[in-house]
């Protein structure tokens, strides 16, 4: 059973690879992580929500990424005789990028021109936030996760921005 994010982030595991946190993200997201892993392997522009202390969303954000680069990078057989080399970096990206969807870590209002920079790379990004203020701001973001409401016993609410015509 899960005793929340104190005990999560304070555990055995504290310190190792932020994937390891994977089975709480599912855990946390439910089936509602698939839309955030269509948004991230489409290299869209990710915002979440949270209440202070930030460090489990910037570990999810972590997590999102590193789970979506391990699908971008193409399998190609090493020389050896067919064993995939574990180093990532030696296998091209596969899409619009030669890079994974970048995390931003921490954002805030000060941050805006960041946002908007990152947005015209393509690459996408992933990032999180205290300012609900966002909220108001869809054009800064493809899809938001709203972790402020989630409890052990409710999902996060998630809000996908609609394109505005002119």
């Amino acid at each position: 059973s899960w005793q929340g994010w104190n005990a999560e982030l304070e555990g055995v595991h504290s310190d190792a690879s932020p994937t390891v946190h994977l089975p709480h993200l599912l855990r946390i997201l439910g089936p509602s992580s698939l839309t955030l892993y269509k948004h991230i392997l489409g290299r869209r522009r990710v915002l979440i929500i949270t209440l202070p202390p930030v460090e489990a969303a910037c570990i999810l954000c972590q997590v999102a990424a590193d789970t979506c680069y391990q699908e971008q990078v193409s399998e190609q057989p090493s020389n050896d005789g067919g064993d995939r080399c574990d180093d990532p970096t030696s296998h091209p990206l596969k899409g619009r990028s030669t890079a994974g969807v970048k995390v931003l870590g921490m954002v805030t209002l000060n941050d805006l021109d960041k946002l908007d920079f990152e947005s015209k790379t393509g690459r996408g990004w992933i990032a999180c936030t205290t300012d609900s203020i966002f909220l108001d701001k869809p054009s800064y973001y493809d899809l938001l996760i709203d972790l402020r409401s989630a409890t052990p016993n409710t999902r996060p609410s998630f809000h996908v921005s609609k394109p505005v015509e002119q």
